[in-house]
């Protein structure tokens, strides 16, 4: 490991290391709701993803610096550091990070040893910075109008991957929107109202393997299927 990737003497919080795979699943499951369609009503939670892949290897404080400047300008409350408007929706964003190999540690190895080394040593500890190779964004909104969540999701999406172009050089960069079921009769309802709908539009495709979960590719067109069928 080269010498010049080590930044001696930066603190980084455990809540920013931590995986947060876990939290990513109860906001998931937390999002449920009731939605009334055209077709009858479901239950589902519906959200958006933005990931890229970079290129090169990034300091971790770097890009998470950068995702917190874009995003501040739509924070709701200083207080809260994953609460957005973003036009007229509310959306609840959280941020994962893929760690590089050679920087790369399991979740509980991370807090363990932090907790460990302070109950040992009853000191603040110094940490090397671990780097990312990319990260996703996952964004959850809140309201009943189906309609302009899309939307502004697709806008907020589309303005996200515009700002870590400019400053990241990006390998792989996509969008979509899931619309997670709890159970597979709804799944199957809004999945063939979609598929009638794209024969008269442009082809979609469920990217999906799961049994109640749709995930669409969120270009333009993706809301205004959605917004149709829900």
């Amino acid at each position: 490991m080269s010498e010049n990737l080590v930044i001696d003497g930066l603190k980084i919080a455990i809540p920013l290391l931590a995986n947060n795979h876990k939290t990513i699943l109860e906001k998931i499951k937390s999002g449920y709701k009731r939605i009334k369609t055209k077709h009858g009503s479901i239950e589902g939670s519906v959200y958006l993803t933005t990931f890229a892949d970079f290129k090169p290897n990034y300091p971790l404080d770097s890009v998470n610096e950068h995702v917190c400047q874009m995003l501040m300008q739509f924070q709701m409350d200083e207080d809260s550091d994953c609460t957005y408007k973003y036009n007229k929706t509310n959306f609840s964003i959280i941020r994962q990070f893929n760690y590089a190999e050679n920087f790369y540690f399991e979740n509980e190895i991370i807090e363990n040893s932090f907790e460990n080394e302070i109950l040992e040593n009853n000191e603040e500890l110094d940490f090397m910075v671990p780097l990312v190779n990319g990260l996703s964004i996952y964004c959850f909104p809140d309201g009943d109008d189906m309609k302009s969540q899309l939307v502004d999701g697709y806008n907020l999406t589309q303005f996200m991957q515009q700002e870590l172009m400019k400053k990241y050089d990006i390998k792989n960069m996509k969008s979509f929107v899931y619309v997670e079921f709890t159970n597979e009769k709804d799944f199957s309802k809004i999945k063939h109202e979609i598929y009638k709908k794209q024969n008269e539009l442009e082809p979609m495709k469920n990217l999906s393997h799961k049994k109640n979960e749709l995930k669409l590719k969120m270009d333009a067109l993706a809301p205004v299927i959605l917004g149709e069928v829900l």
